[in-house]
């Protein structure tokens, strides 16, 4: 690794200091460690602002700091940038899962498309490739959720699979009497 110059580690400091103040909620030292004319925008959600006064209202108004988070230093296997990583045994993220996981489970991605497979499984003529891949989805997302239950998505997963094999039994149903029907 090459040596880093004495700017970089300057810059360096600053970005530390200034996460490290981010995560305390310590808007002062954020603000101290910005540019003249910062821009801010938070991407998700498309909040921010260009200007010192915009960026310290966000920051004021809308984040308060992670004061209940594990500082990143005792995160396993994470480190701020020009520090040494520091692994503490036995030390796991939070086992809690939060409130919206449980009505898009976005930790499940397999039981959230099998849910949206099996919606558009009714599509006519898509609905059985669709069902199939639908079922498998949700089956595999029943599966991770057993292995780890911070994921949550078994409703939308059994949804997956029920409604799937309900559309593909009900579409086989109609195929079957077009075909009696047109003989």
């Amino acid at each position: 690794m090459t040596e880093r110059t004495s700017k970089q580690q300057d810059i360096l400091a600053v970005f530390n200091q200034h996460v490290q103040a981010e995560l305390n909620g310590d808007l002062d030292t954020t603000m101290a460690t910005m540019t003249d004319d910062p821009h801010l925008y938070n991407m998700p959600n498309h909040m921010g602002g260009e200007g010192r006064e915009a960026v310290r209202e966000f920051y004021k108004n809308h984040h308060e700091g992670c004061p209940g988070w594990m500082t990143l230093d005792k995160v396993p296997g994470v480190f701020m940038l020009n520090t040494p990583p520091t692994f503490v045994a036995g030390a796991m993220p939070s086992s809690q899962s939060d409130a919206t996981s449980g009505l898009i489970p976005y930790k499940n991605p397999y039981a959230l498309v099998g849910y949206y497979l099996s919606i558009f499984s009714m599509i006519p003529f898509m609905g059985i490739p669709l069902g199939v891949a639908g079922i498998i989805c949700g089956i595999v997302g029943v599966r991770r959720r057993n292995r780890n239950p911070i994921m949550r998505g078994t409703a939308h997963a059994w949804f997956a699979i029920l409604f799937s094999a309900l559309v593909i039994l009900i579409q086989v149903a109609a195929i079957v009497s077009l075909v009696l029907y047109r003989s």
